[in-house]
């Protein structure tokens, strides 16, 4: 989409305007979906759609708020509740990712759910991810709606696929941008992402990404998405083990919410 100087900016501040409001009152429910608290998920849930309808929002402006509320409710869904109906909740979400016109930003928004939700269920071997399915996802993103999250998104699939553009692409991302938010985790597990599909990827790479270890969704992610190639690659010996365990041990008597440090730049491995 070619937009020219006067609605570039003015897009920008509109998604600015549209992420400060999903993190004043969507930030409440992330955190209880990590306090694994399902009835105060559904709760908050209800109340910010109840802003969300009474807000003064443009079309555009309230079905993308729509939209990530829609995805946070589906993440709580899918971890949270034990009677939940897998595939039909992953045919309703993509369904109405479908079904997006209000304008840019949601029909942005559309893509970069659609391909957070297609790489995990890649992840989780639910179902594939096909090349042309996640570029043409990718390439509907707007560049200014590009956030960390995203990239992590797009690093799992890379990953996956072993494309290694992509994972240079995030790295370069998270190096450049980090805002602090989980930001040490999230460049460690792609640098290790990078060294594997490089060949050049050590013990002690290794070692670092399960010393960071903070929770067990982050672990969840590294068990599905690297342990396999970490195992397959001879990387994992017994002492590796031991300390995985003992930090999985830790994570599970005193779990924590990801924690927000300050924002960091490193330099990328050759």
């Amino acid at each position: 989409m070619d937009l020219g100087t006067n609605q570039q900016e003015q897009l920008v501040t509109k998604v600015l305007r549209l992420t400060d409001w999903y993190q004043q009152w969507c930030a409440p429910i992330v955190k209880a979906v990590y306090d694994q608290d399902f009835r105060l998920v559904q709760q908050l849930i209800t109340q910010v759609r109840q802003r969300l309808a009474a807000s003064d929002l443009d079309a555009d402006g309230k079905q993308s708020l729509a939209l990530r509320i829609r995805y946070v409710e589906w993440q709580a869904e899918r971890i949270l509740n034990p009677h939940v109906r897998a595939e039909q909740l992953n045919r309703d979400i993509l369904a109405a990712l479908a079904d997006v016109d209000a304008g840019p930003i949601s029909q942005s928004l559309a893509c970069i759910i659609r391909l957070q939700v297609r790489s995990t269920l890649l992840r989780d071997e639910q179902a594939d991810y096909p090349a042309v399915d996640f570029e043409r996802d990718f390439a509907g993103v707007l560049p200014e709606m590009r956030s960390l999250e995203f990239w992590h998104y797009v690093s799992s699939w890379a990953f996956l696929k072993q494309r290694v553009d992509f994972v240079e692409q995030a790295m370069a991302e998270h190096t450049i941008h980090a805002d602090g938010y989980m930001s040490d985790f999230l460049w460690q597990r792609i640098n290790l992402m990078y060294q594997v599909l490089k060949g050049k990827a050590t013990r002690q790479d290794v070692e670092e990404i399960v010393k960071r270890l903070e929770n067990m969704f982050q672990w969840v992610n590294v068990e599905k998405v690297l342990w396999p190639a970490l195992e397959e690659t001879g990387l994992v010996d017994d002492e590796i083990r031991e300390m995985l365990a003992a930090q999985l041990t830790r994570i599970r008597q005193a779990p924590q919410a990801p924690r927000r440090g300050p924002a960091t730049k490193r330099i990328i491995k050759q």
